[in-house]
């Protein structure tokens, strides 16, 4: 029987979090050759893992400080106490460290994404993404396998590491189908639509080019309500806020909300009546799958790793093109069977994506991995 430890240092908000959690509270790491499994987090992260008889759980002064503690312990601490207890890593966040053999995973397309990166123009933004991109890709290079969230990110990873493909696994992640369901009142009558999108407020999410298209529909008569959910990117808050000053009395229609608790997710999907997401880039698209576990009819942006989890269960829009947007809205708006055919449709492919199916994927991945 191995030990399998896990370094999940630099994880501490979102995607990454839930990821962890969830893959941890299904798996059965016996099942896969696994006696142990440590994990090196911090206090915050550590304290939402649920406790395991096979799970033991460490920390470090350095893991609960800044990002030059965490790398001093990467480099110099870790790697020693590691090679004393375990046989294999999985590192989560694909940091570059000094072990062999070790299993990462790609949950961050940006730095891979040329086009994306060069939207933040000449900002320290950029300049972060081209050193992630270095780090990781020495990572990825390194590692004995890969775990990759589609097959998009796959094939634009591969672009840099020739290769690549010959290692890897495609292991989508999942929603919680029990928190996120669908609204039981949802076939009632509207006076007036709610639109939802949950993403932070970033340059390749185009939330202007949503509230523009919604602003000029409510301009043009329709009885409309636009919600935006998520953290902030400054400069494209600015680039929101300047596209919403040019209506008049836009705080009527369009609600902003920065600071929401992942708790408050399924209330806020439950009330909405149409989803949007106008994200460009994406390595998997967890948001996605809440609102079609939630029930939601979608207008989802042309992207390919969005397209593979929502196939032919929404409809599409060109997410640099506020016109293209306000076609399909036109078409939800003046459709319900439509809106209530997408919902169903939805809920039976959110189905397909579960954390168990991710989990014993996972831990069987590692494995093979090890032994091979």
């Amino acid at each position: 029987m191995a030990i399998l430890g896990i370094e999940a240092s630099n994880i501490g908000s979102g995607g990454g979090i839930t990821h962890l959690r969830e893959i941890l509270k299904c798996a059965n790491p016996t099942q896969y050759g696994f006696e142990k499994v440590i994990l090196w987090a911090s206090d915050q992260l550590l304290e939402q893992i649920q406790n395991k008889s096979w799970l033991e759980k460490r920390q470090h002064p350095y893991l609960n400080r800044s990002i030059f503690h965490r790398t001093i312990w990467q480099k110099f601490v870790f790697p020693k106490e590691a090679k004393e207890v375990c046989d294999v890593l999985f590192l989560p966040a694909g940091n570059n460290i000094d072990f062999y053999p070790y299993v990462s995973i790609c949950q961050n397309l940006l730095p891979f994404d040329a086009i994306e990166r060069a939207r933040y123009g000449f900002s320290l933004m950029r300049i972060r993404l081209k050193l992630l991109q270095q780090i990781q890709k020495a990572c990825y290079a390194r590692a004995k396998g890969m775990i990759f969230l589609s097959q998009h990110s796959l094939n634009l990873t591969e672009q840099l590491i020739p290769n690549i493909s010959n290692k890897s696994i495609i292991i989508p992640h999942a929603a919680d189908s029990e928190m996120f369901r669908p609204n039981a009142e949802d076939n009632q009558p509207k006076q007036k639509l709610k639109i939802l999108y949950v993403s932070t407020i970033d340059v390749y999410k185009h939330q202007d080019t949503v509230a523009k298209a919604v602003l000029e529909l409510i301009n043009e008569g329709y009885s409309l309500e636009l919600t935006l959910v998520g953290g902030k990117y400054p400069a494209s808050y600015n680039k929101l806020l300047a596209t919403l000053n040019v209506f008049r009395g836009w705080e009527n229609h369009v609600h902003i909300l920065t600071q929401v608790s992942f708790n408050e997710l399924p209330t806020i999907y439950a009330q909405a009546d149409i989803f949007v997401l106008a994200s460009t880039c994406e390595t998997f698209g967890i948001i996605l799958l809440e609102a079609m576990c939630s029930g939601l009819p979608i207008l989802c942006a042309y992207n390919p790793t969005l397209e593979e989890t929502l196939e032919d269960n929404g409809l599409y829009f060109n997410a640099l093109d506020h016109t293209s947007l306000k076609t399909q809205l036109i078409k939800l708006i003046n459709n319900p069977t439509l809106r209530h055919e997408l919902s169903l449709n939805s809920i039976r492919r959110s189905k397909e994506y579960t954390w168990q199916k991710s989990s014993e994927m996972t831990f069987e991945f590692i494995s093979k991995t090890l032994n091979s």
